[in-house]
């Protein structure tokens, strides 16, 4: 007895993503799906650079299913907004720190 689960679990990732305004403006497409089970982790975001290093997103992660890798997280879903900063403090050394993030947690469950 216990819980069973499958011997393989199949999982395809999808991402599109597209630059506007010279670079400045991101968006950005990104999905894990679960085959097995019908789940699947749906992750939209935009991005905007406020200026060199300054840049604002604002995303979401949205879980789909009933069971699975993903589906068992249903109840949440979340939003986000985040400022970043990142800067160089060698030439081949990137640094990014969250100036301010704040999420938004979402309870309600999507009836299909």
């Amino acid at each position: 007895t216990g819980i069973r689960n499958d011997e393989f679990e199949t999982t395809m990732t999808f991402l599109a993503k597209k630059d506007f305004l010279r670079e400045r403006l991101w968006l950005e497409f990104f999905a894990y799906a679960g085959l097995n089970k019908k789940d699947a982790l749906i992750r939209p975001k935009i991005s905007y650079s406020l200026a060199d290093g300054f840049d604002i997103q604002a995303g979401a992660n949205i879980f789909t299913g009933t069971e699975g890798r993903f589906g068992q997280y249903g109840a949440n879903d979340m939003v986000y907004i985040k400022l970043k900063y990142s800067f160089r403090i060698r030439k081949n050394y990137l640094l990014a720190t969250s100036i301010f993030s704040m999420c938004f947690h979402t309870f309600v469950k999507t009836q299909i």
